[in-house]
């Protein structure tokens, strides 16, 4: 059973920015909507993770390990994204965005029946995020096409939740633009 512990070991390698953005351009790729969307969102669950822990004074693996795993208090994206910010770790515009992402993610996981970006309950969903267009010239989609909110969003997050792993950095530009990231960090908000 050495081989779980090497794919475990292996999930939680820090990601550098490289990562970040080898990960989105998978996202992108990735042409089925429904794992377009599972990607995603567990790339954003799993940074979320590195983030918080990145936070924690005690460094005892199994205690860490017995928060996170199995039925432990911090096992769902819900209880992560709750706790990040009940601590002051992230904002009321990220906590609400990972809501709607959890949210779109749950109901590509769950339908029983076809859902897509085009589906009338995920555009709805996806018009909530707080960034209302992108416009990155690689998104083959429209700037407000409801894949492009999903997919812009969880990079926008992957790309900040990475970059604060160390404590107090800055969210970079044009990031922090959009998200507060840091409580107490010192980067300025600019309009």
């Amino acid at each position: 059973m050495a081989w779980i512990d090497q794919l475990r070991k292996f999930r939680k390698k820090r990601p550098t920015r490289s990562d970040s953005e080898h990960t989105y351009h998978e996202m992108i790729a990735i042409k089925n909507d429904r794992g377009a969307a599972l990607v995603a969102s567990a790339q954003l669950e799993a940074r979320l993770r590195q983030f918080i822990e990145a936070r924690v004074r005690v460094h005892d693996a199994k205690l860490v390990n017995g928060l996170f795993g199995g039925s432990g208090p911090l096992s769902s994206f819900s209880s992560q994204t709750n706790i990040a910010y009940v601590f002051g770790f992230i904002s009321d515009e990220i906590r609400r965005d990972m809501e709607i992402l959890r949210e779109v993610r749950n109901t590509f996981a769950h339908a029983g029946i076809q859902v897509t970006f085009e589906t009338e309950e995920i555009v709805r969903a996806c018009e909530g995020f707080s960034m209302k267009s992108f416009h990155y010239n690689d998104l083959p989609w429209g700037a407000t096409h409801a894949r492009t909110r999903y997919i812009g969003t969880s990079a926008l997050l992957l790309d900040a939740l990475t970059s604060g792993m160390a404590v107090n950095a800055p969210v970079p530009l044009p990031y922090s633009r959009h998200y507060s990231l840091l409580k107490g960090s010192s980067t300025k908000q600019t309009s």
